[in-house]
Formats: C-alpha cells, structure tokens, sequence
C-alpha cells in the first residue's frame, strides 16, 4: 500500500495495491476507497465508495456517492518534480468530468508541519 499524509490533512490516505478492484461493500467516506496501480513509472489511483459530502468537490460544490477520482503520479525525468494530473466524474453535482494538472517540486529542505484543525488556524483563511 502507498500511503499519503499532508500537512492540512487530519488523516493519511491510503492506496492499496493487493488488487485493481474496488470491494463489492465498503462503507463510503470522504476520502473514498482508493486502488492503486503502476503503468510503467506512474502511479495510477483509482478512487471510488465517496460518501456525499457539503464540499466533497471543492469549496462550496458538493460531492455525491457517485463520484470517481482518477489520479496519476509521474516524477520527471531528473527526479525533482512530481506531476500530478487527475480527472474527476460526479454525475450527482458535476455537468462533465474535469480533468487537471499540476507540477510539484521536491523540497527535502523544508519542515513537514501538520497543520491542526482549530479556530486559530481556520483564521489564516479568513477575513478579519
């Protein structure tokens, strides 16, 4: 399994990889049930079992049971960047799949700081 844990995050994530199938029952959650699989050099995790959720797509766009994530993960060649490309499908709340991309630089200089939920740091997303 892969597991991914971030700073803003309460819980890691994990990507089992015992098999490319999702179980026939799993309690739905926020973060879904996700599989994991490698086409050559890229991590492919298939993502599915989402409970509906007020801002399960992004703020303020709610998420369905429905909804199936499809995310890769590709270092590039120097091994510095990491790319991250996804495409999203909730016929519940979206009209189409949305597709994105973004690039991710490797910095092992930086501290990892787990950001905590509380009224403190929820301020740094608000105006006063």
């Amino acid at each position: 399994r892969v597991v991914i844990t971030a700073e803003t995050e309460s819980e890691s994530r994990i990507i089992y990889q015992e098999a490319r199938g999702h179980p026939a029952t799993f309690e739905p959650t926020s973060r879904g049930h996700s599989v994991g699989y490698w086409e050559g050099d890229v991590l492919v995790v298939d993502t599915t079992h989402f409970a509906d959720h007020r801002s399960g797509n992004a703020r303020g766009i709610r998420s369905g049971s429905q909804k199936h994530l499809v995310e890769r993960f590709e270092l590039n060649p120097d091994r510095t960047n990491l790319t991250y490309r996804f495409e999203l499908e909730d016929p519940d709340y979206l009209a189409a799949p949305i597709t994105g991309d973004l690039q991710a630089a490797y910095r092992p200089d930086l501290d990892f700081v787990p950001v905590t939920c509380s009224p403190e740091a929820a301020r740094r997303f608000t105006k006063d």
